[in-house]
């Protein structure tokens, strides 16, 4: 209210970045929509129009083996499994970590919504030409570029909302995982599309909305004036100060990987799992819908709590944010066999909506906790390289399910179980050890002395020490 062009350039940001998560589920979903007897596995969330896995008797209106490849990108490309889990992991995530190198230069000498208005054009782009797939190399080509392209996208959207909000950093991270949420949710309405149009017109559509919303971002979002938290700083003293001086920083980062390597697993084979699984009450369309709820409506409430209860928190104690890292690493592991074990849809839907309310409250508080953790003319480009590394290990999940994977429900359900439930518990030992860190040198944290009193103050008034939340 009191800044109209902000309040347009944060409803930009939110679009796009709600456009960037929706570009990668929309896959997903339209990939896995059909596991018939090829038992081909799409790209992310459910097995569409459906002939349930081997022969599960699921099927979609009009949908025969002749007209499977209409409607889902599995049969439609000639999709394996294994093919699925690295278009899913490393088909996109080893481009993306080598695009974030020139990407994070060009933010500090070009506009940066210009930057993130392309790299938004670029990827809708790349999502519409699926749409002309009949292989798995023409697939691993547009993810390859969706990867690029988004390599692009993050660090602009980090910068500028972080010059946005200045000495408030933890309500920048509150509002980008707002449209990642928003983004996950909305993917699953795929599914819908592609019963009524196919899925080839379902990725070229979602495509063309992305270069509506790109050219929104451009026309609406001012390039903020540059601040410290955006000032220009050297890979190599960013990467020391993250890798080799702060080891609060490194094993958040091995908390970050292991909770990304869990939410990936379980967002990329999750949706084929319950369409083979073919649960009590299980529906393609409620699915789609129920998902949209629960993602979307979990995910929000997560990052709004992570982000007060990490405030409150850490005014009282500095190691807060891994506690809540901890304990909700540790209150996953029920709600994963819940998810996983139960006979009943419904039961099974509100198991994954606790999951993700208790499992992602760690986010914010812990990019909090690293900006405490770094000299501050490096926080914001701590946050981009702490994103880039954790989402290069976390991808390491779809691709082993993706070779691991051998078709039935059964199979698949076993290896989601022991690849998540490890997950979190390294995440759980990562927050441990930090704590143990803490304990024996507060400095290392940001509390104490190490860059003097002025820094320290302000850094316990930005963060608490930690607070804050990101989807990506």
């Amino acid at each position: 209210k009191r800044n109209h062009k902000k309040t347009k350039a944060l409803t930009a940001t939110l679009l796009g970045l709600a456009e960037k998560a929706y570009g990668d589920l929309t896959e997903s979903h339209h990939s896995h929509l059909s596991d018939s007897k090829l038992e081909a596995i799409p790209l992310h969330n459910q097995q569409d129009a459906l002939l349930l896995y081997d022969n599960d008797p699921v099927v979609l209106r009009n949908m025969t083996m002749e007209n499977a490849g209409y409607y889902n990108m599995a049969d439609g490309a000639c999709l394996r499994h294994w093919q699925y889990g690295l278009l899913i992991g490393y088909g996109f995530a080893l481009v993306f970590a080598v695009g974030s190198v020139p990407a994070g230069f060009m933010c500090y000498t070009h506009s940066r919504v210009a930057i993130a208005s392309v790299a938004l054009v670029a990827w809708s782009l790349a999502t519409s030409l699926q749409a002309t797939a009949h292989t798995f190399s023409d697939l691993l080509v547009c993810r390859a570029v969706i990867g690029l392209a988004q390599a692009f996208a993050m660090p602009a959207a980090i910068s500028i909302t972080a010059d946005y909000f200045k000495e408030r950093q933890h309500a920048a991270e509150v509002v980008l995982s707002v449209g990642l949420y928003l983004g996950s949710g909305c993917a699953s309405f795929s599914i819908l599309y592609a019963e009524a149009l196919g899925w080839r017109w379902a990725v070229l559509l979602s495509g063309l909305v992305g270069v509506v919303l790109a050219l929104v971002m451009y026309l609406t979002v001012e390039e903020p004036e540059r601040t410290e938290f955006s000032a220009p700083c050297d890979l190599g003293v960013v990467s020391h100060e993250v890798f080799q001086k702060s080891r609060v920083a490194r094993l958040l980062i091995l908390a970050a990987s292991a909770k990304m390597l869990s939410a990936y697993s379980l967002s990329a084979f999750l949706p084929i799992w319950y369409s083979r699984r073919a649960l009590d009450g299980y529906a393609n369309n409620s699915y789609a819908c129920l998902n949209a709820l629960v993602i979307a409506g979990s995910g929000l409430l997560s990052a709004l709590a992570g982000g007060f209860l990490g405030d409150k928190w850490s005014l009282k104690d500095p190691r807060a944010p891994c506690w809540i890292g901890l304990i909700g690493a540790l209150l996953s592991l029920p709600l994963i066999f819940g998810v996983l074990l139960t006979e009943n849809f419904g039961t099974s839907m509100f198991c994954l909506f606790l999951l993700i309310l208790v499992g992602e409250l760690w986010f914010g508080p812990s990019v909090a906790l690293l900006q405490a953790s770094v000299r501050r003319s490096v926080q914001g480009q701590a946050v981009s390289l702490f994103l880039v590394a954790s989402t290069v290990v976390g991808n390491l999940g779809p691709s082993v399910l993706g070779f691991l994977d051998r078709g039935g429900a059964a199979g698949l359900g076993f290896h989601l179980l022991w690849i998540t439930l490890l997950a979190n518990l390294a995440a759980a030992a990562a927050f441990a050890f930090t704590v143990r860190e803490i304990n024996i040198d507060p400095v290392a944290a940001g509390f104490g002395s190490k860059y003097g009193a002025e820094d320290v103050q302000n850094s316990k008034q930005r963060s608490g020490p930690p607070s804050a939340r990101g989807g990506f």
